[in-house]
């Protein structure tokens, strides 16, 4: 069930025509519509307008890349990074997170110019665009980088992984 108030989505399991489960999937934008297709993804109508689009995820299927990864970025267990990354970001294309912005599309975009509500004022009012300089820098420090964002702590991570995990944003388009 979607919310025009609540900006959110009930899952909800029925047994016996009553609801013996319920789930609150916050979404932040108002529902106009919704259909959930053969293959468990939602599709969603929203206020803004825009069409978006939510998977299911099961963490023992592993992540599910929207970009293949390069050899070498196998070879540098990438992966694994991007699936911490995607425990708040979204990664494809029409994906939402409410706790960070979107990865898609973020190299070459401007600092803190996307719809995600979330954003620090320090990113909010920043300069520039994310290139591989900025990138790096806030991956490595993000306080430094931006006070007050809500990514406190860096993901542990050597320069080569933070280079290829860059490389691979770079492709997110």
């Amino acid at each position: 069930m979607g919310s025009l108030k609540g900006g959110a989505l009930h899952h909800m399991r029925i047994l016996d025509g009553r609801v013996v489960f319920e789930e609150r999937i916050t979404i932040g934008e108002r529902i106009r519509d919704l259909v959930q297709l053969d293959d468990g993804r939602f599709i969603l109508w929203t206020d803004t307008p825009q069409i978006l689009e939510l998977r299911p995820t099961n963490k023992s299927d592993g992540l599910e890349l929207p970009v293949p990864l390069t050899d070498m970025e196998k070879e540098n267990d990438i992966d694994a990074t991007l699936a911490a990354c995607s425990a708040c970001h979204a990664l494809g294309p029409n994906e939402i997170s409410v706790e960070a912005p979107s990865l898609w599309g973020v190299y070459g975009r401007p600092i803190g110019a996307t719809e995600f509500p979330g954003y620090s004022v320090a990113l909010r009012n920043s300069n520039g665009e994310w290139t591989d300089d900025s990138l790096a820098l806030f991956l490595e420090a993000p306080q430094n980088f931006a006070s007050g964002t809500t990514m406190k702590t860096p993901l542990p991570m050597s320069s080569d992984t933070r280079r290829l995990l860059i490389s691979y944003l770079k492709r997110l388009k």
